[in-house]
């Protein structure tokens, strides 16, 4: 035991770049993210982020290790809707026969259809290649008056 009675004895960490991901804090000690399913004492699995980071003394030694485990099951669970819905979406606006284009805020285009492609009478490599990121209107513009 140190003093204030801690154990000094720390939990062998695993290292493995394929499960880890090193950072540095704002020290410059480097931290641990990782993600895994883990299983309660009932048996249910859930899905946890661990943070790890080495302790150290002040000469630099390693006294320990400091763990943060977080439940985001919830996280990952809304995760896999948000795709299937995406996936619903791009499967209905892709074959719709009718226009659908989408933009952001400031009416930039940032997605479309064939529908679309076709009102618009561009060519499919135009289309594809150029009208990303331009203004909406600049596609959609009412004919000019007689």
């Amino acid at each position: 035991m140190s003093r204030g009675g801690r154990s000094r004895s720390c939990a062998r960490l695993s290292w493995s770049s394929s499960r880890w991901a090193p950072q540095e804090d704002r020290a410059g000690e480097v931290v641990q993210h990782s993600e895994m399913v883990r299983i309660k004492k009932d048996g249910t699995r859930i899905d946890v982020s661990l943070t790890s980071s080495l302790v150290k003394d002040r000469k630099g030694n390693i006294t320990g290790s400091s763990s943060i485990s977080r439940d985001i099951t919830e996280r990952k669970l809304l995760e896999v809707a948000l795709a299937e819905s995406e996936l619903r979406f791009r499967s209905v606006a892709q074959f719709a026969t009718d226009a659908i284009i989408a933009a952001d805020n400031d009416g930039r285009i940032v997605a479309w259809n064939n529908g679309a492609r076709f009102l618009c009478s561009a060519s499919r490599s135009r289309w594809a290649s150029g009208m990303l990121g331009i203004k909406i209107v600049q596609v959609l513009r009412p004919p000019p008056a007689p």
